[in-house]
């Protein structure tokens, strides 16, 4: 019994060859349409540099009293997932998270506890909290939330 001829060789080799351009450009529009559709990949750059550093001293005041009363932790979170807002009361600044914004979701365990504590705050306020507490401006304990 002999293999196949060179013929049919090169044309599955060809084959092989014209899937996997066709399975490279598939992924690559999927991820495109996958930005296009998420607005959380929408969100992008810092918010230092662009010229309003006073709303971002605002911020980073308001990150900081949320941690000192308590009403954030001052530690990273377990977890951390962006949905569409849908009104929730963002944790650092207290407006609500509209459905125009990313309303990301903080997730921290507590005390043995098995279910998180979840908490609710827009991408700026998140951007400011993590700086106060990675500088270690939040003027409160080491463990809370």
């Amino acid at each position: 019994m002999t293999g196949p001829s060179p013929e049919v060789w090169a044309a599955a080799e060809e084959c092989c060859r014209s899937n996997k351009r066709i399975l490279a450009e598939t992924r690559r529009r999927i991820a495109a349409n996958r930005r296009c559709l998420n607005r959380a990949f929408g969100v992008s750059g810092s918010a230092d540099g662009d010229g309003s550093s006073d709303q971002n001293q605002r911020l980073r005041e308001k990150a900081r009293q949320a941690i000192e009363r308590k009403r954030m932790p001052n530690r990273e979170p377990i977890r951390l997932g962006g949905v569409v807002g849908v009104g929730h009361i963002c944790s650092v600044c207290e407006d609500a998270v509209t459905t125009e914004e990313t309303d990301l979701e903080l997730f921290f365990t507590r005390d043995g506890k098995r279910a998180p504590t979840i908490y609710h705050v827009h991408v700026r306020c998140y951007a400011a909290w993590m700086r106060t507490i990675q500088d270690g401006s939040g003027g409160v304990p080491a463990r809370n939330g």
